[in-house]
């Protein structure tokens, strides 16, 4: 595994995010695997963050692509997002590709987000239809805040 890579996860309403960092290698590629199957529970989603990957190796897209659904995890419950969500993105999931714009503290990228209508480069590009030939596009729901 690379010394330049991370991963942190947090559960939140019964999802599981994870948000790698650094370089995503070979052996990086299936740290992550390992470590979200280790951490999914069965139930709710796999929300990985692909924002704080500073590169992704060929091989390492190509071992997160065909087999991070494998060991019970299914495909409909992983949602990869971020500019590098299409080269990881397993067949079958839902993506969210685009970044967010500079300042933006939303918790809910894309058309929901609450920057959305400041001009170009607001937080998320959904991918339409065409764009990722292989992947569902999602635009995540804001969550409600309790006050």
């Amino acid at each position: 595994m690379s010394h330049r890579f991370q991963i942190k996860f947090r559960q939140s309403n019964g999802d599981l995010y994870c948000h790698p960092r650094g370089v995503l290698d070979g052996s990086s590629a299936w740290e992550l695997i390992k470590r979200i199957q280790g951490k999914y529970t069965g139930e709710g989603n796999v929300v990985i963050d692909t924002g704080g990957l500073s590169e992704i190796l060929p091989f390492a897209a190509h071992i997160v692509a065909h087999r991070l659904t494998g060991g019970g995890l299914p495909r409909e419950h992983v949602i990869v997002l971020g500019e590098k969500a299409p080269e990881i993105a397993p067949r079958g999931c839902r993506v969210l590709a685009g970044s967010r714009a500079a300042g933006c503290k939303c918790q809910s990228p894309g058309r929901s987000c609450a920057c959305r209508g400041n001009g170009p480069g607001s937080c998320g590009r959904v991918l339409g239809a065409g764009q990722g030939d292989h992947n569902e596009a999602v635009d995540l729901p804001a969550r409600q805040r309790k006050g």
